[in-house]
This record gives C-alpha cells, sequence and structure tokens, in this order.
C-alpha cells in the first residue's frame, strides 16, 4: 500500500476541506461548545487556495492509494512584542481519517510540520489539544510536546438560545 505525506496541491483542496469539515464534527462531537457553522465548508474553500502560496503557511496531506486521507495545517507564529521573539510555528490543525490511524501517517503529518518549521528557523511548534480529546493529548505528549498553559471557559449565560449565540473560528 503506498503512502505518501507531501505538500498539498490545488487538486487536493476539495478532499482536505471534506477532512478539515469532519474534524470539525468530531471536535463538536467532544464538545458542544465547538458548534460548526452552517457555512464552514464555504470558508475553507475561500481561504485555503491562499495558503498554498503564502509563505507562512503549510498545508501537508497524507495520500494512500491516490487519496488524501490525512493533513496537518501550520502557520509561523510571532509572540506578541512583549514577549522574547522566539520564532515559533503554530500546528492548527491535524488530522486523519479514523480508518488510517494507526498506521504512522499522523506522526509522519507531525514530522512534515516540523522539518518544515525547522527549515522556517522556527525554535519551537506550538499546538492546542482538545480537553476532552484524550486520544489526541496522549498522542502529542508519545511525540514529546509538553502542556505550556491551560485554556478555561466561563459560561456567561447558559440559558442564551443557540440562534443568539456567536460563532468560534473564522
Amino acid at each position: 500500500m503506498e503512502m505518501e505525506i507531501r505538500t498539498a496541491r490545488r487538486a487536493d483542496l476539495d478532499r482536505v476541506g471534506a477532512l478539515w469539515l469532519a474534524l470539525l464534527h468530531e471536535h463538536a462531537g467532544l464538545d458542544a461548545r465547538f458548534g460548526v457553522a452552517g457555512d464552514a465548508l464555504q470558508r475553507w474553500k475561500n481561504d485555503a487556495p491562499f495558503w498554498l502560496s503564502d509563505a507562512d503557511r503549510h498545508l501537508a496531506v497524507a495520500v494512500c492509494e491516490g487519496e488524501p486521507v490525512g493533513f496537518a495545517a501550520a502557520q509561523r507564529w510571532r509572540p506578541p512584542p512583549i514577549y522574547a521573539a522566539v520564532p515559533e510555528v503554530h500546528l492548527d490543525e491535524l488530522y486523519v481519517v479514523p480508518a488510517w490511524r494507526g498506521r504512522g501517517l499522523g506522526r509522519r503529518l507531525a514530522g512534515a510540520v516540523r522539518a518544515w518549521a525547522e527549515a522556517e528557523g522556527a525554535e519551537r511548534l506550538r499546538l492546542g489539544v482538545l480537553a476532552a480529546n484524550a486520544d489526541a493529548r496522549a498522542f502529542w505528549e508519545r511525540l514529546g510536546a509538553r502542556p505550556l498553559a491551560l485554556t478555561y471557559t466561563l459560561v456567561l449565560t447558559p440559558e442564551a438560545a443557540p440562534e443568539k449565540r456567536g460563532r468560534l473560528g473564522f
């Protein structure tokens, strides 16, 4: 079985968009605060083509039998000027289709982002994981990642109707 990790191409974007939407739904299943916007896929389709030519972004895909089955999206990140300027890369998302998990694709995607980050002069790779996603936390800890900060949510209006809630994301 042929498995390849490579930089995404324009022809990959429809499939990667579908994978990204699956990731969003998986997150929503783990924590209802991550509701998926009705136009999420359209937003992906609007933005993703620009990521391919943006030197500050990297989009890697895992391709098996000619079909993308996973991806990792990352971007250069710079801290606010009140902190020491340590170049970092933020890994925005990493996803592998459940049927393809356990075959090393996630590790290889993380390695592709790490290689890109090192080539860009980054000293650290930063990422976030849902607190409810024990599998993802264990995956990153096996790769040597350690928690840096915790993000808490304080619900201010639990009785608010869903249509009055703001969206997370872009």
